[in-house]
This record gives structure tokens, C-alpha cells and sequence, in this order.
């Protein structure tokens, strides 16, 4: 079965966000700006905040099996939801909001995330994890594995 992965799918993510730096002489980075430049609906949106019909939406998905990820109407939204949610998490570690959205992806394909009583919980708790090593992973140069 090929890895799939977030810049694998078929459809085309429009930016959600737009990062604004403003630096110093010599490439010091003084200032950065995050502003929300597309969205979607609220109501779209908030069919997706409750852990129950995420982990619905998780457990069939899983059950469509390989490709169910890249044809799926609802994962769009689904993700553009999650780049928003985990934005300014990842704004805090110096990270672009969609690799915490790629770990959140990652997580959200595990069987942990499925069974969890509160799945929006084990996301967030891997997001903020990954977040930490990415942060920690570029102040030392090196890759996270």
C-alpha cells in the first residue's frame, strides 16, 4: 500500500493562511504576522468540532480503505478545519500552520486517534508533540528521526 500523505491528494488546498515578516537589516526576523486569507463556513465547520462525528468520520474513512483519504468530500474541510485549529500552535514552535496540519493527519490515519475516547484530545496531544521536535529538530539542525 503507497504512503499517503498530505500533498498527495488529488485536490487542490487553496491557502488558508498568509505569513507577513517583517525583518531587520542583516535578515533579522523582528516581526511575523498571521491572517486568515480564505475559510469556509461556519456551519460546514462545525459539523467537524465534536470528537464523536470526528471519530465517525475517522472510522469510515478507515473503512473505505486506501484512497478513501484523496476522494472523500469532507476531508478538505476537514483539514482546512485543522490548519485553523492548530495554527497558532504551530505559529509558536516557528512552524508553517500546515505542518502542524500534516501531523495532524498523520495522527488522525492511526488507530489510537479511531479508539480514543476523545480523539480532538490525542490529535492535539501529537500535534503539540511533533511541533515540539520540529522547533527543537531546526534550532539543532538536524532531522526529527
Amino acid at each position: 500500500m503507497p504512503a499517503l500523505s498530505l500533498w498527495n491528494f488529488p485536490f487542490h488546498l487553496s491557502k488558508v493562511w498568509e505569513e507577513v515578516r517583517t525583518y531587520l537589516s542583516g535578515g533579522v526576523s523582528t516581526m511575523t504576522t498571521i491572517t486568515q486569507i480564505s475559510g469556509s463556513s461556519t456551519q460546514d465547520r462545525e459539523k467537524l468540532l465534536t470528537g464523536e462525528e470526528l471519530r465517525d468520520l475517522l472510522c469510515r474513512l478507515h473503512e473505505q480503505g486506501p484512497g478513501a483519504w484523496s476522494q472523500d468530500a469532507a476531508v478538505p474541510k476537514l483539514m482546512e478545519y485543522v490548519c485553523e485549529k492548530y495554527a497558532a500552535l504551530a505559529v509558536k514552535h516557528g512552524l508553517d500552520p500546515w505542518e502542524a496540519a500534516s501531523a495532524a493527519f498523520d495522527v488522525m490515519r492511526t488507530c489510537a486517534a479511531r479508539e480514543a475516547r476523545d480523539p480532538w484530545a490525542v490529535i492535539t496531544h501529537a500535534v503539540r508533540i511533533t511541533c515540539i521536535y520540529e522547533e527543537r529538530a531546526q534550532g539543532l539542525l538536524c532531522s526529527v528521526h
